[in-house]
């Protein structure tokens, strides 16, 4: 997952975290996990975090499915 550019976007979107969070309905502590890459998103919580930031189909592959290869 490309975190960096998932909160770009939210910057984009001129949110604070804590709206943004509101208005996808997840906690901090489960956002916290899943920005860190301690847990991945769930299909229900990506389409809500793509209709939220109206996120194009390049910018959800780039977000959710990125795999640095060291």
């Amino acid at each position: 997952m490309n975190a960096d550019l998932l909160l770009a976007k939210i910057k984009e979107e001129d949110l604070s975290i804590d709206s943004f969070l509101q208005s996808i309905h997840m906690s901090t502590s489960v956002w916290d996990k899943k920005i860190q890459g301690l847990n991945e998103f769930d299909r229900e919580e990506m389409q809500r975090i793509i209709a939220r930031l109206s996120l194009k189909d390049m910018d959800v592959m780039v977000i959710f499915f990125d795999q640095n290869v060291s």
